[in-house]
């Protein structure tokens, strides 16, 4: 998806697909909807002059509203306005969950997929969201360790 950051408008990608399927669903593992921190670039009238494009799209017999990527007031250049911390603590939470997900397939192969859900059940489950990757990380070190 695109980001636009607020300090600086510059407009980034954060980008997380399925490793098993290699669909992006950035928006998906973020929980975009109801999350304060990214401003739907619908909203974000301060940065798009939306009222006015919906009644002109109105008046053309468009539908008027967010289409994807973007919408047509900002010409589909960015999707979300965040602020540069959120978008540096998304770009670290994503990375580290592409390297939990490389890790996990890994040992799914070495050890099979039975024992890497094992040792995935040890991980406590009241673990912050944002220790996740690391805690799965620090599980399959363990297997590979009980296995070699």
């Amino acid at each position: 998806m695109k980001v636009k950051i607020q300090e600086t408008g510059q407009i980034v990608d954060l980008v997380y697909r399925a490793p098993d399927t290699g669909i992006e669903c950035t928006a998906d593992i973020i929980g975009i909807n109801g999350n304060p921190d990214f401003l739907d670039c619908y909203t974000a009238e301060t940065q798009c002059n939306h009222e006015a494009l919906e009644v002109e799209a109105a008046a053309e017999g468009r539908l008027p509203g967010k289409s994807t990527p973007g919408c047509y007031a900002c010409e589909g250049t960015w999707e979300y306005l965040v602020s540069q911390d959120t978008y540096d603590w998304w770009l670290r939470y994503i990375n580290a969950t592409l390297e939990m997900d490389a890790a996990m397939a890994a040992a799914e192969e070495t050890h099979g997929r039975d024992a890497v859900q094992d040792c995935l059940s040890t991980i406590r489950h009241n673990a912050d969201w944002e220790d996740v990757p690391a805690l799965v990380m620090q599980a399959l070190e363990v297997l590979d360790a009980q296995h070699n």
